[in-house]
């Protein structure tokens, strides 16, 4: 009843917002390709990654019988190196355009997640801190010149409204990816991850894995769906303002 109730607001937000004549939200945005392309990808990436975070601590507290305290800081490679790469990704993103990083990010991104699916109770510390600090590379290298490509598609006078639009879509991304890695985690293993409360007791190893695994190839295939519309944005041409 709720998603109804949510579906039938959803849609009557639509069809007022299309009749008056100063929205609160512009659908004309959406007819720009290069705009529409954009947050189409940082959505799917943002799937991707929150579907990432979510399931990798449980991974190390479960499976390598890590403490909490070592979990998180093993977990904080990737925005430290998010945090370092970032403004390096924005500058470069203005000198070479952002084509080629969007690719190259989410290609890096794609390796790393099916990497990461192959992990298991044997996986080196080394390896962890690696990839965990690649796909903080991987994702700097895109979300800056994703960014940009997206509030540089606009009219000026739309910069306010594209990024409300960005920042929607990259809420929902990361809403959409939790929901969806759990749904299938919980199909493909049968277990109900509410049930996580730190007792180890009975805790079947093989059995997570393979939904960890399942999860984290569903991952990698929204980075490879993101791939291939930023793979598209780079024929189309800037919209003039």
């Amino acid at each position: 009843m709720m998603l109804i109730a949510a579906l039938v607001l959803m849609t009557a937000f639509i069809v007022h917002e299309r009749r008056v004549s100063y929205p609160l939200l512009n659908f004309g945005l959406f007819k720009i390709k290069i705009f529409l392309l954009g947050i189409s990808t940082g959505f799917l990436s943002f799937v991707s990654l929150n579907t990432t975070l979510y399931f990798i601590p449980f991974y190390f507290v479960y499976i390598l019988k890590f403490t909490t305290l070592k979990a998180g800081l093993l977990m904080s490679a990737y925005p430290l190196m998010t945090a370092v790469i970032s403004p390096f990704s924005g500058w470069l993103s203005d000198k070479i355009s952002y084509r080629p990083l969007t690719v190259i990010g989410l290609i890096i991104n794609v390796v790393v997640l099916f990497t990461i699916s192959t992990f298991g109770t044997s996986t080196s510390m080394v390896e962890i801190i690696l990839f965990m600090a690649l796909l903080g590379i991987g994702s700097a290298i895109f979300q800056s010149p994703n960014n940009s490509s997206v509030m540089g598609s606009v009219p000026k006078n739309e910069l306010g409204s594209a990024g409300g639009i960005n920042a929607l879509f990259r809420n929902l991304g990361m809403v959409s990816g939790t929901t969806i890695s759990v749904l299938l985690f919980s199909f493909t293993t049968k277990i109900n991850i509410s049930k996580f409360t730190g007792q180890k007791a009975d805790f079947n190893s093989a059995v997570f894995l393979m939904g960890f695994r399942v999860v984290f190839i569903f991952a990698a295939c929204a980075c490879i769906a993101a791939l291939l519309l930023s793979v598209v944005r780079i024929s189309l041409k800037k919209p003039k303002s």
